[in-house]
């Protein structure tokens, strides 16, 4: 015959119709004391028998399924558990049958793993946002927004590769070979709107 859940008013097992899980109080005295004060019931006295059932839990503290992933496939099957079974450090929190005031939600500790992953995540998001304005930023001042702004940065640059040709409402930047007879390797013509022009290579 299955256990019957402890809780005031509730008829957790009592007839066939309501059948449900129930789970003992936990041995950790820590945890014990916790659902202890969690119930509401002034004459409560904890036994071997005592159980709690799944109606007083909330859907996240309950373990229902068991998962495992092939690390070969990559594939993760997923199978009903028998006999299902509460999260380390769920506390009943919910009462229905018993006064509002006495159902009332309790905030699940976050696992360290969690935690870890959780902080992990929220440091790769800031790290990826900070690139991001870097980027942008350096984007933006790198701009060049008209024709002599560009014929002023590169007359302060030092270029041995390239040759300046300013021209009116245009400037022509090319390469020239220097050899015993000099030729035109490379040309780009950059026109008064800042459209550049294709280069030409002979």
């Amino acid at each position: 015959m299955p256990c019957k859940c402890c809780v005031l008013r509730c008829r957790g097992n009592y007839t066939v119709d309501t059948k449900v899980h129930v789970f003992k109080f936990p041995r950790d005295q820590t945890l014990r004391n916790a659902w202890i004060r969690a119930v509401p019931r002034e004459d409560l006295s904890v036994t071997e028998n005592s159980r709690v059932c799944e109606l007083h839990f909330g859907e996240e503290d309950i373990i229902r399924e068991a998962s495992h992933t092939d690390v070969t496939t990559g594939r993760t099957i997923t199978v009903p558990l028998s006999h299902v079974r509460l999260r380390p450090d769920a506390v009943p929190s919910k009462f229905p049958s018993c006064l509002t005031y006495l159902s009332r939600e309790t905030t699940r500790r976050e696992d360290p793993d969690s935690k870890r992953a959780r902080m992990e995540h929220a440091a790769m998001q800031k790290a990826i946002a900070e690139s991001e304005e870097m980027f942008n930023r350096a984007h933006e001042e790198d701009k060049v927004h008209s024709l002599g702004e560009l014929i002023g940065h590169l007359r302060s640059k030092e270029m041995k590769f390239w040759n300046i040709i300013e021209k009116e409402e245009r400037l022509v930047i090319v390469h020239i070979v220097d050899d015993e007879a000099p030729w035109l390797k490379y040309s780009v013509c950059v026109k008064g709107d800042m459209q550049d022009m294709p280069c030409t290579r002979p």
